[in-house]
């Protein structure tokens, strides 16, 4: 196995695994207790997509990808954020001192 078949084996690997993870929370609806976790697993899963398509096409340019992925980037550590500030609510719900 090359190096490149290894990475995208990963990143075909990953992409899986997150779409599964999506699909058993959305049908166990997840996205009611923990909506940001969900939205952020969207979001890995729609960014992944998109940017395998962009370096796939050849009609897009690399100032192109580099824009969406920048973008991607940006929406992904805020969403990341969101994440932890939905984890810390929920564990530290019970502490009336740290409301």
């Amino acid at each position: 196995m090359t190096l490149l078949s290894l990475w995208h084996f990963l990143w075909n690997a990953r992409l899986l695994l997150q779409a599964v993870l999506l699909a058993w929370m959305i049908s166990r609806q997840f996205y009611r207790e923990f909506p940001l976790f969900v939205l952020y697993t969207g979001d890995v899963v729609l960014q992944t997509i998109i940017d395998k398509a962009m370096i796939l096409s050849p009609s897009f340019t690399g100032d192109q990808y580099f824009l969406v992925y920048t973008i991607g980037g940006m929406v992904s550590a805020v969403l990341s954020f969101a994440v932890l500030y939905e984890i810390f609510k929920r564990a530290f719900r019970d502490y009336r001192a740290l409301r």
